[in-house]
């Protein structure tokens, strides 16, 4: 729990707004809130303390879950702010990559007269930043920024077409100009006069692989996986569990039991919409289990209620309306008393669970014998479970994915056929905008976070934990709108022993064939019920975009040509086709997903822009 807020001024100027930075997220720590102002700083921290020594501050936004270790080897408190500092002065910024948890964090060096802001390795905390000619703005939200009296907000055009081709920012870009994110496991430093540098303290290691008897395997698993929940449910606060039925939640819920937490509260959603609901998997999850379900039906009036309010949290455009419900199950959460709730995110990232992970691998084998007969049946095991046994269907998937069997040196060429298919975004743009986006300039920027990786899987891995995970589902869909209501993620499968364990695996014991997080089922087959254990890999999913006719009252004025012509980013003559496509239901079901998402960012743009300064 937690945020934190600062302006560290290089040149005189007026103290800044720093009481209005922080009220701004309060909603990240409503129940305390500190300040600390001295030459050139102020600092703020909601939820969380500052510690200051010898010209020294650090304001701390999360959990450490080795705090009692560490403290063991460098001071007496397991106050993470403290300890922090103390190993700050210890060892200097080295101190990042001994710290294991999810946090972001800001020092201010008086004698160095430097600012340092990092986070944790896999992206759960946010810090936002920007460099002026007078001072360097930071803050865990963007709407703080806005508030410090420094900083004006207004749109990132490659920002913006970045966000939807590559499902999400990265590279520390964000979709508005001269706001950056301290990238997942960097730290960023900043001198006397604003030159600012970004280097990682953690990387993801390529392991050697190591034999391992496989029953020797799945107990480790097992056992590490346990004790990352066990960390998690520890400590000060009330916890709960988010559970959809599938297998990674509901391992998390039996795992909790296991550690002592048979009353644990849980909350799921459930959707009107029998395609989207999972209601009967969860009754099947909750067998036996002594805790309150708390079921969350969402209505698709309520996400279209709230999109503009959960915009204002997301601080980004949507190509997908999931963190709407995630939104409302949060503060069903809140309001039941619960502070800190367990989720699966990242058990798809580490197991190889997404379709992804098949199309790659389908496209890996395809490519070495193009004329195989065998991978006519093979592509059954990526196409939706409706088109399974239909040739046509079949037919056309496998001719989608035949320009993409090569890919040498490309980093991204897992996600290539995606990022083709979604950069038609672009002839939305308006004639000015479209001029500006360099496309391929964006496409080397991406790339160049990645280096190359020892299989295709690997290195599918790899990117989805940096662009997917880290800038969408931990983001908008996990801490942006969880800790809107005061209520903080944590995440198990993000364990950095776990990371390193799978890290280690051969691919095959992750995808056996096609079958997904093959090693994971093994490992906890004797727990889970065997219709959860059995069942195909669901996604979770929200309402569509099609839905949104269904409401114009609500969607009319961001749809206006004067709201087009007000936010300036998308053409308003080029997007009537698209509307009408839609509300007629004219397009193929492959056209039609794509255009869905790119209807729903373009829309959920005209309302952040809307916002302003997120007032």
């Amino acid at each position: 729990m937690g945020g934190i807020a600062g302006i560290v001024r290089f040149k005189a100027g007026p103290p800044g707004d720093i009481e209005g930075m922080l009220k701004a997220i309060r909603h990240r720590g409503p129940d305390q809130a500190e300040f600390y102002r001295g030459g050139a700083v102020v600092m703020g921290a909601c939820g969380s303390s500052l510690a200051t020594a010898d010209g020294s501050i650090v304001a701390f936004s999360g959990v450490l879950y080795n705090a009692a270790a560490l403290a063991r080897s460098y001071t007496e408190t397991t106050d993470p702010g403290r300890l922090i500092l103390d190993m700050y002065e210890a060892g200097g910024a080295e101190l990042l990559q001994a710290l294991e948890g999810q946090f972001s964090l800001a020092i201010y060096d008086e004698n160095k007269g430097q600012a340092i802001l990092a986070r944790d390795i896999f992206g759960v905390c946010p810090l936002f930043y920007s460099i002026t000619a007078t001072a360097l703005v930071f803050a865990s939200e963007i709407k703080a920024i806005a508030k410090s009296g420094e900083v004006a907000l207004s749109p990132n055009i490659r920002g913006l077409y970045e966000g939807f081709v590559y499902w999400s920012t990265s590279g520390g870009r964000t979709v508005f100009e001269g706001i950056h994110q301290v990238p997942p496991g960097c730290l960023v430093t900043i001198g006397r006069d604003g030159e600012c540098s970004v280097q990682p303290f953690y990387s993801y290691p390529e392991i050697p692989l190591q034999p391992v008897e496989s029953k020797a395997l799945h107990q480790e698993v097992y056992a590490t996986l346990r004790q990352a929940v066990a960390e998690r449910l520890g400590g000060r606060g009330s916890s709960g569990l988010f559970l959809s039925g599938g297998l990674d939640s509901t391992i998390l819920l039996k795992l909790a039991q296991e550690t002592g937490y048979s009353d644990l509260p849980v909350f799921s959603l459930g959707f009107a919409d029998s395609t989207l609901d999972e209601s009967a998997f969860q009754a099947l999850a909750l067998e036996g289990h002594g805790g309150e379900h708390h079921k969350v039906l969402v209505r698709d009036e309520d996400v279209i209620a709230l999109l503009p309010q959960v915009l204002r949290h997301c601080e980004t455009p949507l190509f997908k309306l999931g963190p709407v419900p995630m939104y409302i199950l949060a503060k069903a959460a809140r309001q039941a008393g619960v502070e800190y709730i367990l989720s699966g995110e990242g058990a798809d990232e580490l197991f190889y669970g997404y379709d992804i992970y098949k199309e790659t691998q389908y496209r890996a084998n395809l490519a070495q014998d193009p004329a195989s007969l065998e991978f006519d049946r093979d592509i059954a095991h990526i196409v939706p479970p409706q088109y399974k046994n239909n040739p046509a269907i079949l037919s056309m998937y496998r001719d989608f994915y035949a320009p993409y069997l090569k890919g040498e040196g490309d980093v991204l060429w897992s996600m290539r056929p995606r990022i083709d298919s979604s950069a038609c975004i672009a002839k939305y743009f308006t004639r000015d905008t479209r001029a500006a986006l360099g496309a391929d300039e964006i496409d080397l920027l991406v790339s160049s976070l990645f280096t190359p990786r020892s299989s295709p899987l690997r290195q599918c891995q790899e990117v989805q934990m940096q662009v997917l995970m880290a800038g969408y589902l931990l983001g908008p869909q996990g801490d942006r709108v969880l800790m809107a209501n005061s209520v903080e993620g944590r995440y198990p499968f993000l364990d950095r022993s776990l990371l390193e364990l799978c890290l280690s695996m051969p691919d095959s014991l992750k995808l056996s064939g096609y079958r997904e997080k093959a090693i994971l089922k093994e490992a906890f087959a004797h727990i889970i019920p065997a219709p959860i254990l059995q069942r195909q890999k669901y996604q979770y999913t929200a309402p569509g975009a099609v839905r949104f006719f269904d409401y114009e009252d609500a969607i009319a004025p961001y749809l206006t040509r004067e709201a087009f012509d007000s936010c300036g980013v998308f053409d308003y003559n080029a997007v009537q086709p698209l509307i009408h496509r839609l509300r007629s239901g004219q397009a193929p079901p492959q056209q039609a997903i794509s255009e869905e998402m790119m209807f729903t960012y373009i829309l959920t743009t005209h309302m952040l822009l809307s916002l302003k300064d997120f007032s």
